[in-house]
């Protein structure tokens, strides 16, 4: 099963738990505000792909198309930086958010954007 993910799924996953574990004890401002926002898109699209590919299987060499990943940056960025922070006083809007999610699907195109049969 781990094989089913990429390799930067595994990274991004990793680094963002250690991450959450880490905001617990230290506080980095810069790596709190914005490490999360770069790793997100890497393990929500890397679930989203593993979905497409292993409970709608059609093709070994499905990949999330570009205008999926777009639509992801802007789904993303419309809900949390406009509507959970219009909705919730816990949340706060950040537009440099934006940048981070944009940045980090454009690494999960690069890097964690693969078809099965390179994962297998």
């Amino acid at each position: 099963m781990i094989r089913w993910f990429s390799p930067y799924f595994w990274m991004s996953f990793l680094i963002f738990s250690a991450n959450q574990l880490l905001e617990r004890f230290y506080k980095i401002p810069l790596l709190y505000s914005y490490l999360d926002d770069l790793l997100a898109p890497g393990i929500v699209l890397g679930f989203t792909l593993f979905f497409f590919q292993k409970v709608f299987p059609a093709d070994e060499s499905f990949v999330l198309e570009t205008k999926l990943l777009l639509l992801f940056v802007v789904v993303y960025s419309f809900l949390f930086e406009f509507v959970y922070p219009w909705t919730d006083a816990r949340h706060t809007s950040d537009y440099w958010d934006i940048l981070a999610y944009a940045t980090g699907t454009v690494a999960f195109r690069i890097w964690g954007n693969r078809p099965l049969s390179e994962l297998t």
